[in-house]
């Protein structure tokens, strides 16, 4: 009991401290960010420098935009190198 308790609490403490700092590195750098967090008893947390909403959608349409011109240069270039690349999260 007592453990869950305390874990309950570094939920809370972690998660206020990672959504300021969310908000600092959007207004630092004027990008746009979005967290997502769904705590260990199942309750849905989330951040957005906007809107959760918007910052969702511009990520997928980016995303669409960024798939279709990976393929495009793989079918110019023959070089493949790009097709597995990793770093966007999600």
């Amino acid at each position: 009991m007592e453990a869950e308790e305390a874990r309950a609490a570094t939920f809370s403490r972690r998660k206020k401290t990672l959504f300021e700092k969310s908000g600092e590195l959007s207004t630092l750098t004027g990008a746009d960010v979005a967290v997502l967090l769904i705590s260990p008893s199942g309750k849905p947390y989330s951040y957005g420098s906007t809107s959760i909403e918007e910052v969702i959608e511009k990520y997928r349409e980016l995303k669409s935009v960024d798939r279709q011109r990976d393929h495009a240069d793989v079918g110019k270039s023959g070089d493949h190198a790009d097709v597995g690349k990793s770093g966007d999260q999600c």
